[in-house]
């Protein structure tokens, strides 16, 4: 006897067992409502086909199943029990959604108008779906496609940014120097439908922190100028001539108009601060110092 009551009561745990699952599964929905009848359908989703069943009583939605178990986790998998709740309380497909899920909830609304269309609930959102052009539809649509679009966007602007650069650089690029306070004072431009689409300028031999310092500056203001008649960078004008020469020598390797007398003019305007600096006369005095006199 003993033997026998454990066995019964194994039987009933199994049988209990059984029944959650299958409650959980929606098997047991004819039970909790016997004149209902299950409609399911499903739709594409962003990762996978949501489905929808619905339990009905006549035209009323007694029970709902949203499975989106396969959609993002986190994201459009997390929303089944609050959309299921939505239809629920719109007894129709035309629910909110979850916002930053908008393609899995649209997919829950399609999967529902069709489980309503298969049950011979002709809605007006299922109608207006039919002819074509429902407002709900232009926007889930809109929305799906501002989704998509969101995933490639740093993908897009990449090959945006490639693109860019290689069409301002695009062209051909002539180099030309001059001398400089210590160094020889490169410049290389590009030129593209005869204009400067780019310019390097290489100061990097003259003095650290005065001369050295100013090829960006001096960059912007070829690009500005579009020529070799720069202001240039006060402290550092001896670099700043040599970057004014090299320019114009580089825009006369270029043929463009009038860039051969500015490249002289800038070539001999490099020379004269240090010509000036060198002519004159000169005068010598002395003063008794620490320890010597200091001329």
């Amino acid at each position: 006897m003993q033997k026998e009551s454990i066995s019964r009561k194994n039987f009933v745990k199994s049988v209990t067992a059984v029944a959650v699952t299958a409650a959980s599964l929606g098997i047991l929905n004819y039970t909790k409502y016997p004149n209902t009848e299950n409609y399911s359908s499903s739709a594409s989703g962003m990762e996978s086909d949501v489905s929808v069943t619905l339990v009905m009583d006549g035209d009323v939605i007694k029970d709902v199943q949203v499975d989106v178990s396969g959609e993002t986790q986190g994201i459009g998998a997390a929303i089944g029990e609050e959309v299921r709740q939505q239809i629920l309380d719109a007894q129709s497909a035309e629910i909110d959604g979850v916002a930053g899920a908008s393609i899995t909830s649209e997919a829950v609304r399609q999967a529902t108008r069709n489980a309503l269309k298969l049950a011979g609930v002709e809605t007006p959102e299922a109608a207006q779906t039919e002819a074509g052009e429902p407002a709900e539809a232009v926007e889930a649509a809109s929305e799906a496609v501002s989704e998509a679009a969101a995933e490639t966007a740093e993908e897009t602007a990449a090959e945006a940014a490639a693109g860019a650069v290689t069409e301002a650089t695009a062209g051909d690029t002539y180099t030309a120097s001059a001398k400089g306070m210590e160094s020889d004072v490169s410049v290389t431009l590009t030129i593209a439908d005869g204009k400067i689409a780019d310019a390097v300028v290489d100061v990097s031999g003259e003095t650290q922190g005065i001369g050295a310092a100013i090829g960006d500056q001096v960059r912007e203001q070829i690009l500005t100028a579009q020529s070799a008649e720069i202001d240039g960078v006060a402290g550092a004008s001896i670099t700043s001539d040599a970057v004014r020469a090299a320019t114009a020598d580089a825009l006369a390797q270029a043929g463009l108009g009038g860039a051969a007398e500015a490249a002289a003019a800038a070539t001999e305007a490099a020379t004269e601060p240090v010509t000036e600096a060198a002519a004159g006369d000169t005068y010598t005095a002395s003063a008794k110092g620490m320890e010597s006199d200091v001329s």
